[in-house]
């Protein structure tokens, strides 16, 4: 699978996303793809690796985290398209584990990085899934 490579801090972007909502059936309402452009600046510690922030200037949006497999088209504000590159969807592990109320969980490691299915991982980026695992193989 191609994807746009992570474009470098201070460059600025123009990018075209898959849109948010799928096409609603009842009232013809189909979403279009969402436009935004800006200057890429430093990523939060929090952000999944394969994003990047974007300071828009919009008063209502000012940040845009943009993740890298939801771009549809990238091209610099010279009008030079973005380079993509084959990334090979690649875990360095994945693991179920059961959790206290005898919900499964998937807990993924991908380099230094790992993630849960569970809502808590999904609000604080961490959850005692991931604890449990990292307990278990030594990471």
């Amino acid at each position: 699978m191609k994807t746009f490579i992570k474009p470098e801090i201070g460059r600025r972007v123009i990018v075209t996303g898959k849109p948010f909502y799928p096409p609603n059936v009842k009232t013809g309402f189909h979403n279009l793809p969402t436009i935004i452009s800006g200057t890429v600046i430093k990523s939060d510690p929090r952000d999944d690796v394969d994003s990047f922030r974007l300071a828009t200037g919009l008063s209502h949006f000012p940040i845009s985290v943009v993740k890298l497999t939801g771009i549809l088209d990238m091209t610099y504000d010279d009008g030079e398209q973005a380079p993509k590159e084959e990334k090979a969807a690649v875990s360095d592990f994945v693991h179920t584990i059961t959790g206290s109320k005898g919900d499964e969980y998937v807990v993924t490691k991908s380099g230094d990085n790992f993630s849960c299915t569970c809502k808590g991982f999904g609000f604080n980026r961490k959850c005692k899934h991931i604890n449990q695992v990292r307990e278990m193989v030594g990471a």
